[in-house]
């Protein structure tokens, strides 16, 4: 078993060559991966959507790989809305 824990900063900071991508990641056989992604999307419950999360949805969609998330946020930040890292 292979656990991938990774960070993918946000898009406010990163270089301008930057491009998001996990398909690397979602190809090893006995992998869970995990993380901060920096990106919202409906597959991993997420009540806002943007582009880099779509494009890492589809990369999963892709792939024999699924989200383990539930429909409730594991982050509940005082002053903003939660979340499901």
């Amino acid at each position: 078993l292979t656990i991938i824990n990774t960070y993918i900063p946000p898009q406010s900071v990163r270089p301008s060559h930057f491009t998001v991508s996990i398909s690397d990641l979602l190809f090893n056989p006995n992998t869970i991966l995990m993380g901060d992604l920096n990106a919202h999307d409906s597959l991993w419950h997420s009540n806002i959507q943007d582009a880099r999360g779509e494009v890492l949805a589809v990369e999963i969609d892709d792939s024999d790989c699924g989200s383990l998330n539930l429909d409730s946020p594991t982050r509940l930040p005082n002053n903003s809305q939660p979340t499901s890292p």
